[in-house]
């Protein structure tokens, strides 16, 4: 399935405006990205503006399905986190006895 241009450049939000092209991007034999702006002032896309990919033959894909980003967890990734939380949790421990310290 493919998306119509009227369609893609309609504004996410709800459809009302037709987005302003911005930049056209051409990436070499794979069509262009196209950064469309919605012209409403009070719009957050008139801020974010979207994307919109258009293939070499003129095609439009279907708008992807909004989904969570997920990235793969590493050793060295959670082993980072939980540093920084136990020294978080240091912190916080040595500001609670400062502060009592100072309170009395």
């Amino acid at each position: 399935m493919s998306t119509t241009w009227d369609e893609a450049s309609k504004c996410p939000r709800d459809g009302a405006y037709t987005g302003i092209v911005k930049t056209r991007k051409t990436i070499p034999g794979q069509g262009q990205l196209v950064e469309l702006q919605c012209p409403e002032d009070h719009c957050p896309f008139h801020e974010t503006g979207w994307i919109v990919q258009v293939r070499p033959d003129g095609t439009i894909p279907d708008k992807a399905e909004v989904r969570e980003k997920q990235f793969p967890k590493t050793s060295s990734s959670e082993t980072r986190r939980r540093a920084a939380l136990d020294l978080l949790e240091e912190q916080v421990q040595r500001e609670l006895r400062q502060g009592k310290a100072a309170g009395r």
